[in-house]
């Protein structure tokens, strides 16, 4: 039996649970204060813990360097820990796959749990992060060992399983002509779709964007009122006949977003956002280091889209299969069966 703990911010951490527990042989229990959907997979849904201390006096207690997130009084907390804590005692798991808390982690190994640890782009040198990682018995690395920080040192990259990107599209077709047929589009036109992240909250001026690119129409998968040559479906759940009916694709820069939008084979702007530990500017400038697509630190002013979209579609997407290649989800699978097999002295 397998825990698997999914952080409750931002869809991405289901999204990897949702992909690769299917392909476990062992039984997955997964632990998340966000609703799951995860059909192969128990769930236990965890009280939040973000509860007002108790008192003044808990609240001016200073986390310790070695944690992230560990206030004092705060009742949802130590029930969110002890519903884990609790199923660990009960069940011995062989493995607790944390995606992603410096606190799961701790958690299990102070239970004497082994734990994987799915790790993420971004600056993550601080003492919290450097703790996982030392009390961490595998780390798995959702993209391939080239797209690896710089920074990281070779005794972490040792440690490290790179399984290369994938996306819950991976076996999706992404012929354009079907996509748009299936949307009842015109097949000629010239479209740009725009992920937004922020659970579809746009931020970025795409109606100017618009209105300087002429007759390419632009599609938003989020909260933003149609125009001139923009449409706007709304938030969409499963994006994967958009993109694949896309002639270039705007993202932002979250890990999930651009493993589906590269995966698709259409050429790609990413238009990294603020998150913490810069995630998603360290990502994206990796990105753009190993020529996988164009990266733009900041949304371009509307003058500049019309050269930028003739650029995008005529360098196409030339790392496309390099990274997202089908196979990194079984190959997450096989690391964590692997580590099973020979934490319990077996072969592997």
């Amino acid at each position: 039996m397998i825990g698997w703990y999914v952080h409750h911010h931002g869809s991405g951490h289901e999204v990897r649970a949702r992909t690769v527990a299917p392909l476990l042989a062992e039984e997955v229990v997964c632990f998340s204060s966000r609703p799951l959907d995860i059909p192969t997979a128990s769930v236990r849904r965890l009280p939040l813990d973000v509860e007002p201390p108790v008192t003044a006096w808990h609240a001016a207690q200073p986390t310790p360097t070695a944690l992230h997130y560990a206030p004092l009084g705060v009742p949802g907390l130590r029930r969110r820990m002890g519903v884990m804590a609790a199923w660990m005692a009960e069940s011995d798991p062989a493995a607790m796959v944390v995606d992603v808390s410096v606190e799961v982690t701790l958690l299990a190994r102070l239970l004497s749990v082994p734990s994987i640890v799915v790790r993420q782009h971004g600056r993550r040198t601080d003492p919290p992060h450097r703790t996982a990682v030392d009390a961490a018995s595998l780390l798995l690395a959702p993209y391939p060992e080239w797209l690896e920080e710089p920074w990281v040192p070779d005794a972490m990259r040792d440690r490290t399983v790179y399984t290369g990107g994938f996306s819950r599209f991976d076996h999706r077709d992404a012929d354009r002509d079907a996509a748009r047929s299936a949307l009842g589009l015109d097949t000629d036109v010239q479209m740009v779709v725009v992920l937004p992240g922020q659970g579809g909250r746009v931020g970025w001026p795409v109606h100017e964007a618009a209105a300087a690119t002429g007759s390419w129409q632009w599609v938003v998968l989020g909260d933003m009122p149609a125009g001139p040559r923009v449409t706007t479906p709304g938030w969409v759940e499963d994006p994967w006949t958009w993109l694949a009916a896309a002639n270039v694709i705007v993202s932002h820069g979250g890990h999930n977003a651009v493993m589906e939008s590269i995966g698709s084979g259409r050429p790609v702007i990413v238009v990294p956002q603020d998150r913490p530990f810069d995630e998603q500017r360290h990502k994206a400038h990796l990105l753009a280091a190993h020529e996988v697509c164009l990266v733009r630190e900041t949304w371009p002013r509307a003058a500049a889209w019309p050269a930028l979209l003739d650029r995008a579609v005529d360098r196409g997407a030339p790392r496309a299969a390099d990274l997202v290649d089908g196979k990194g989800a079984h190959r997450a699978a096989d690391a964590i069966q692997s580590f099973i097999r020979t934490s319990r002295g077996a072969t592997p």
